[in-house]
C-alpha cells in the first residue's frame, strides 16, 4: 500500500495577519442603560401590586375578624365584673385572631393583621371595661331598689315597733352604703334620706288608717314640722286618702249599726267593700247589714247573676249550688223586697231561684235535677205548650181566699193582690215542674205565710226585716199628720182611705219606700204638697216615701234619723273629721 508522505511547518495560520483601525466607537453599557428605566417601572408596579393585595387581603380579614370581636367585645361588656369581663374578652378574642392568622401562608399579611389588632385590642378592652362597670352600677342599683322594696314591704307587716325600727335601721345603712359607693354629695345624700322619711311615713299612716286609729292618723298628717320631707302635693294627697279612707270607715259603721240607709248608693257600696275585706264577718252577716241598710252588694250580686246565667243557658249545677245557698240565706231573713229593689235582681233571676228552692227543698228534687228542669223551661218558655201551663183559676183564688181567711187574725182587703201573687208564683212553678197543682198551692200558702204578714191598713204585704216594729204605726200618723197639715187634698181623698204599700207594688223597681195610695183608687197617685225640710221631693211629690225619707221624717225617735244624725256627727267630731273636710250631716 502506498505510503502518505507528512510534511511539518513550522509557521502559525493567524500570525502577522494585517489588521485596521476605526473611529466607531460604543459603550459595553449602553444598552442596559436605556433599559433600566424600563425595568424599575415594572418593579416598583409589581411591588405595589402586591402592597395592594396583601392590605386587601388584610383589610378582608380584618373586616371578617372585627365582626365576631364586635359580638365578643358586647358579651364580654354584658359582664358586670370588670376584671372578668376583660379576661372573658382578651381569652376569646386572641383565639380568634390567631386561628385566622395562623390560616393565612403571607407573613407580611399576618404581620399587618396583628399590628392593627394590638391597636385595635387596646380600644376594644376599654370599651368592655366600661360597659362592664355600667353593668355593675346596674346590678348594684338594681339590687339596692330590690332589698328596699323587699325592706319596705317587711316594715308594712311589721308586728311592733320594734321589729319596725330594726328594719328601718335596715334600708337607712344600705343607703348609706350606696351613697359611699357612687361618691354622692351631702345634697343627694340628704334627698335619698327625705325619699326613705317619706315612704316610711306613708306606710305608718296607712297602717293608722287600717287599724281605724283616725286621730292618730289626723294628728300625723297635720303635724307640719315632724313631716317636712313631704311636699305640699304628698300631703294633699295623703290627705285626700285620709277624707276617703276615713269617711269609708265612718259609714262602715253606720252600716253596721244599722243606720247607714241615709247614705247614698256610692257610699253604701264603698262601706260595703270594707266591711267585707275586713273578713270580720260571715257571708250570712254581710247579707243581714245589706238588708237593714237596702245596699248593694256587688260579690253577692254577681254571684246570684252567675247562677242563674249557668242554670238558665249553660245548665251547668256546679255553679248553682253556692249561688242558691246565698239565696237560701236572704230568704231566710225576709228579703224577697231587698233582693228586688237592692240587689236589682230581674223577675227571671227571683222566679228562677223560688222555683229552685221549692223544687229542692219542698219537692226533694236534687241540685242537677232542679236545674235541668229549669234550663229546659227557659230554653223553651216562648213555645206554645210551655205558654199554655197554667194553674186552675179557681184553686188559686181557693188557696188566696184561705191565706185571707184563716191565717191572719183578722180578714185582708187585698184579696185580688194575694190571689195575682198566688197565681203567678202558681204559673211559674207549673211551667217549669209540671206536677200536682194541690201540692203546689199548698207549699205556696206556706211560703206566704212565712214571708208576708198584715199590716196596719189590713193588707197583707211582705216581712221587710230592716223595717222596725213601729213601721206601720209610725206610717199611718205621718199620713195623718200630712192630712192634718193640709198637704193632701181633702177634697179628694178622706182620710180613712189612704193606705200605704210598698213602692214594688205599684211597679216602681227604681226607688225603694212606700207610696201612699187611696185604697179605692189604688192606681192613682195621691199628690203632696212638699214641705222645704222634705227630702227627694221630687218623689215625694208623688206620694213616695223613700226609705231614707222613712228614716228621717217618719220613724219614732227610737229610730229617727235625727238621733241618728247626732250619733253619727259626734262619732265623727271624735274621730276630728270634721277639721280636715268631711262634712257632717245638717
Amino acid at each position: 500500500m502506498p505510503k502518505i508522505p507528512i510534511f511539518t511547518t513550522q509557521a502559525r495560520p493567524t500570525a502577522e495577519v494585517p489588521s485596521m483601525t476605526s473611529n466607531i466607537k460604543i459603550s459595553p453599557t449602553a444598552f442596559g442603560s436605556a433599559l433600566l428605566p424600563l425595568a424599575s417601572d415594572i418593579s416598583d408596579y409589581y411591588i405595589r401590586e402586591r402592597s395592594i393585595a396583601e392590605k386587601t387581603e388584610a383589610d378582608k380579614a380584618y373586616l371578617e375578624i372585627s365582626s365576631e370581636l364586635d359580638t365578643i367585645q358586647e358579651n364580654s361588656g354584658k359582664i358586670f365584673n370588670p376584671e372578668e369581663a376583660i379576661s372573658v374578652f382578651n381569652t376569646q378574642s386572641k383565639f380568634i385572631i390567631d386561628e385566622k392568622i395562623n390560616q393565612m401562608k403571607n407573613k407580611r399579611v399576618q404581620q399587618m393583621i396583628q399590628n392593627r389588632f394590638n391597636t385595635d385590642l387596646v380600644r376594644r378592652g376599654l370599651k368592655v371595661k366600661e360597659a362592664a362597670r355600667n353593668e355593675l352600677d346596674k346590678q348594684e342599683e338594681y339590687n339596692y331598689k330590690t332589698k328596699y322594696q323587699q325592706n319596705l314591704s317587711k316594715y308594712r307587716i311589721a308586728s311592733s315597733d320594734s321589729e319596725r325600727k330594726i328594719i328601718e335601721t335596715d334600708i337607712v345603712n344600705d343607703s348609706e352604703s350606696r351613697a359611699f359607693y357612687n361618691g354622692d354629695s351631702d345634697l343627694t345624700k340628704q334627698i335619698s334620706s327625705d325619699n326613705i322619711k317619706k315612704d316610711l311615713f306613708k306606710i305608718d299612716f296607712q297602717r293608722l288608717l287600717d287599724e281605724k286609729k283616725i286621730s292618730e292618723a289626723a294628728k300625723k298628717i297635720k303635724d307640719i314640722e315632724g313631716s317636712k320631707f313631704l311636699s305640699d302635693a304628698d300631703r294633699e294627697k295623703l290627705k285626700k286618702d285620709f277624707v276617703e279612707q276615713s269617711k269609708v270607715i265612718v259609714n262602715a259603721s253606720a252600716l253596721i249599726n244599722g243606720i247607714g240607709i241615709i247614705l247614698d248608693d256610692k257610699d253604701k257600696k264603698d262601706a260595703m267593700k270594707f266591711i267585707q275585706s275586713e273578713g270580720k264577718y260571715t257571708e250570712a252577716q254581710i247579707a243581714e247589714i245589706g238588708i237593714k241598710n237596702n245596699a248593694k252588694i256587688e260579690t253577692h250580686k254577681n254571684l246570684l247573676s252567675a247562677g242563674f246565667s249557668n242554670a238558665a243557658i249553660t245548665g251547668n249545677p256546679r255553679a248553682v249550688e253556692s249561688s242558691l245557698n246565698l239565696y237560701r240565706n236572704y230568704r231566710s231573713q225576709g228579703s224577697l223586697p231587698y233582693l228586688k229593689n237592692g240587689m236589682k235582681l230581674t223577675d227571671d233571676e227571683l222566679d228562677f231561684y223560688d222555683t229552685m228552692l221549692f223544687m229542692t227543698d219542698t219537692m226533694g228534687e236534687s241540685i242537677p235535677n232542679a236545674v235541668l228542669a229549669y234550663n229546659s223551661y227557659y230554653k223553651n218558655k216562648n213555645t206554645t205548650d210551655v205558654k199554655s201551663r197554667f194553674v186552675d183559676a179557681k184553686k188559686a183564688k181557693a188557696t188566696a181566699d184561705n191565706i185571707v181567711n184563716n191565717w191572719f187574725q183578722s180578714d185582708a182587703k187585698n184579696i185580688d193582690a194575694v190571689q195575682r201573687l198566688v197565681e203567678r208564683y202558681a204559673n211559674t212553678l207549673i211551667r217549669v215542674y209540671p206536677s200536682d197543682q194541690d201540692k203546689i198551692l199548698e207549699k205556696i200558702e206556706e211560703k206566704i205565710k212565712l214571708n208576708f204578714r198584715k199590716d196596719i191598713f189590713d193588707n197583707i204585704v211582705p216581712i221587710k226585716r230592716n223595717r222596725p216594729e213601729t213601721h206601720d204605726v209610725s206610717i199611718a200618723s205621718y199620713i195623718k199628720k200630712l192630712y192634718d197639715e193640709g198637704r193632701i187634698n181633702k177634697d179628694v181623698h178622706d182620710l180613712e182611705d189612704l193606705i200605704a204599700i210598698d213602692t214594688e207594688q205599684v211597679g216602681r223597681s227604681d226607688v225603694s219606700g212606700v207610696q201612699i195610695v187611696n185604697r179605692n183608687y189604688p192606681m192613682n197617685i195621691v199628690i203632696l204638697n212638699p214641705a222645704k225640710s222634705d227630702l227627694d221631693q221630687n218623689q215625694f211629690a208623688s206620694g213616695i216615701i223613700t226609705d231614707k225619707q222613712l228614716k228621717q221624717h217618719v220613724y219614732p225617735l227610737a229610730r229617727d234619723a235625727r238621733y241618728q244624725q247626732y250619733i253619727f256627727n259626734m262619732r265623727a267630731r271624735n274621730m276630728d273629721l270634721e277639721s280636715i273636710g268631711i262634712p257632717l250631716i245638717p
